[in-house]
């Protein structure tokens, strides 16, 4: 009889950390109370991170799938111009109600913490830097007008995210449904002005 393989304690940790700062912020959730919560003696936990904030760079990176979009973006590279972006608009609205509670506690800890925000930073430099190949790559192959990519990257990554806080999760009245109808119009009018062909 094959015994049950032990639990992923390295994941487990990470999960207790992220549920305990949903619960009582950042600041709250010590390596005491994530110790607690998992089961295990704080020596575990240093075992297998550093510090704190070395658990939550990790934890918060594998929750909103930072790693996952690295990935993700240069598989759409050789699609047409607007069916990759609607992918990886689609794809972000999918991970941003998948985890809208962590989106939601990070996003706010941010404002008030300064090693939240240098962790959501650090993260987001990285998943902005991944956009901008894209979109480089793409100006490069005459498809996009040549203008600074990281513009580029703030129309389009703070269109969808902010339509979705404030559609989803602040439920403000009157404003369209996160469809896939809403990401097909809302790319083609970012293109309208990006494409190449557009520019006399």
């Amino acid at each position: 009889m094959s015994e049950t393989p032990p639990p992923d304690r390295r994941q487990m940790l990470k999960d207790a950390a992220i549920r305990l700062a949903c619960e009582v912020g950042y600041e709250r959730t010590t390596i005491k109370e994530i110790a607690r919560h998992s089961g295990v003696t704080v020596g575990v936990i240093y075992h297998y991170f550093e510090n704190k904030e070395k658990l939550f760079h990790e934890a918060i990176n594998d929750h909103l799938k930072f790693s996952y979009f690295q990935e993700f973006i240069p598989s759409v590279m050789d699609l047409p111009l607007e069916e990759g972006l609607i992918k990886i608009a689609s794809m972000m609205i999918d991970v941003l109600r998948k985890r809208s509670q962590i989106v939601t506690v990070i996003s706010s800890e941010a404002f008030r913490n300064e090693k939240i925000r240098h962790i959501f930073g650090d993260l987001m430099t990285q998943f902005r830097q991944s956009l901008c190949r894209y979109f480089e790559a793409k100006m490069a192959a005459g498809e996009m007008v040549r203008v600074d990519p990281n513009l580029i990257v703030s129309m389009f990554f703070g269109h969808f995210f902010l339509s979705f806080m404030h559609k989803e999760r602040c439920q403000i009245a009157n404003l369209p449904e996160i469809d896939e109808n809403f990401i097909r119009i809302s790319v083609e009018t970012m293109l309208s002005g990006w494409r190449q062909e557009e520019r006399k």
